[in-house]
């Protein structure tokens, strides 16, 4: 009776916190993490904290100008009949980002194709979200495609530097201050949820020249 207390209430503002810790071992990871000439013939993207892939188009560079009326950047899974994939999915989406040329060590979404309007995204025609697709075997997989047409255009037209392009499946997309990128185009500022914390991982197919499946930029277009 002579002893005063206080309840503190956890309430969805009370602060709370997770420690994550990628352990990888021996995993496959580990042997594809080099940086071969080639390519690597497999890409793993973890979501965050996690990994990352560096991609390159070392063909676009001095392409003769034409009209581009598709690009398509389409990464696929590799298909297992390991059980752990019924439980441990894909992650929602993954996101393209490019090296800015002008800011060493930076990275920007991919100019002219990315937009950010009424505090949305433009994944639908962007793309990056995760779908169903079948592989050369009739097995069902999970497929990424980004449209990177204009993109594509201003090196082809333009000489835009062709720059080294990441794949990944952040928490969240974040871009501190407006600007107006290549095509005149104004991309605001931006902190964007994609992916919850930890949840999905993926082993795509990279760069086997034999496989139907491997990572592809396709591309549609008139020679003028």
């Amino acid at each position: 009776m002579d002893t005063a207390i206080y309840d503190f209430a956890c309430t969805g503002s009370s602060g709370h916190a997770n420690s994550i810790i990628r352990e990888r071992g021996s995993s496959e990871i580990t042997n594809n993490i080099s940086h071969p000439a080639q390519g690597n013939d497999f890409v793993y993207i973890q979501t965050s904290p996690g990994s990352f892939a560096n991609l390159t188009i070392p063909g676009l560079t001095g392409l003769s100008n034409r009209i581009i009326h598709r690009a398509e950047l389409i990464a696929e899974q590799n298909y297992s009949a390991n059980t752990l994939d019924n439980y441990l999915t894909a992650p929602q989406l993954l996101y393209l980002d490019t090296k800015d040329t002008s800011t060493s060590g930076k990275y920007i979404p991919i100019p002219c194709d990315f937009t950010y309007f009424s505090s949305q995204p433009n994944f639908k025609i962007f793309g990056g979200i995760r779908q169903s697709a079948n592989d050369a075997m009739g097995n069902q997989i999970n497929k990424y495609v980004f449209n990177i047409s204009r993109y594509v255009q201003t090196i082809v037209t333009k000489g835009s530097n062709n720059a080294v392009l990441r794949l990944r499946a952040p928490y969240n997309i974040y871009n501190p201050t407006s600007y107006v990128d290549r095509c005149n185009q104004g991309i605001a500022a931006f902190n964007f949820t994609v992916n919850n914390i930890a949840e999905g991982r993926i082993k795509l197919n990279g760069t086997q020249p034999l496989s139907p499946q491997r990572m592809r930029l396709h591309v549609v277009y008139s020679i003028l």
